[in-house]
């Protein structure tokens, strides 16, 4: 017993600290599962595993594009259409009533040395990042699906941003998403960008994937 003037108070010597340690244990069990969470939203690995060339590509040719001076081949069939708009290269399919439209082009904020395809992924990602960590998009709620490093065995390394469309907050389903894919190129990063457009079966983007995986620089 400590006594400090008219009032006195009891110091349990044996037990504070055990309840400190607990609470130190408390607090490292929640920084872990934070930190475990974090790791698993931005940092998810995952692969890109497009169905086999036989029955989506069939009999299929090398398409090469030129962007600047950076020459690119990918591998497409018949019902692909490749053009060139300005700057950007174009692989188009329509399927009965819906189309496909895979877009490639140079990323010219990472044209300077040092400026890797992961660090303009996540410039795309923070750009849909509101200041308080919330996702804004003017008129609606923007869904974050996944930001991640595709390692595809024998295909492109490429890190991945996958953003939904504008959704109202009350709204029980959601718009295409948008697909962006930076592509690291001898120098060079390539960006890649599609839309799985509204009504799409779920095999559209297996086609669109399953192309972006024959992507090399001859």
């Amino acid at each position: 017993m400590l006594r400090d003037g008219k009032t006195s108070r009891t110091l349990d010597l044996a037990a504070s600290p055990a309840r400190r340690l607990s609470g130190i244990l408390v607090w490292l069990v929640v920084i872990t599962l934070a930190a475990g969470s974090l790791y698993a939203f931005f940092s998810r690995s995952s692969d890109l595993r497009p169905p086999p060339a036989e029955g989506l590509l069939g009999p299929s040719h090398t398409e090469e594009l030129v962007l600047g001076e950076l020459r690119i081949a990918i591998q497409v069939n018949d019902e692909w259409e490749c053009a060139k708009d300005g700057d950007v290269a174009q692989l188009k399919r329509s399927v009965e009533d819906w189309s496909l439209l895979l877009e490639l082009s140079l990323d010219e904020g990472a044209a300077s040395e040092g400026t890797a395809a992961g660090d303009r992924a996540r410039a795309c990602m923070s750009a849909f990042l509101a200041p308080e960590g919330q996702f804004r998009r003017l008129g609606g709620v923007v869904i974050f699906e996944r930001f991640r490093w595709l390692d595809q065995k024998g295909g492109i390394c490429a890190w991945e941003v996958v953003v939904g469309d504008v959704i109202e907050q009350i709204a029980t389903t959601t718009k295409p998403s948008s697909y962006y894919l930076w592509v690291e190129a001898p120098g060079r990063v390539v960006r890649l960008s599609y839309v799985v457009p509204d009504g799409a079966p779920d095999r559209a983007s297996d086609y669109v994937e399953q192309v972006i995986a024959t992507l090399s620089f001859p």
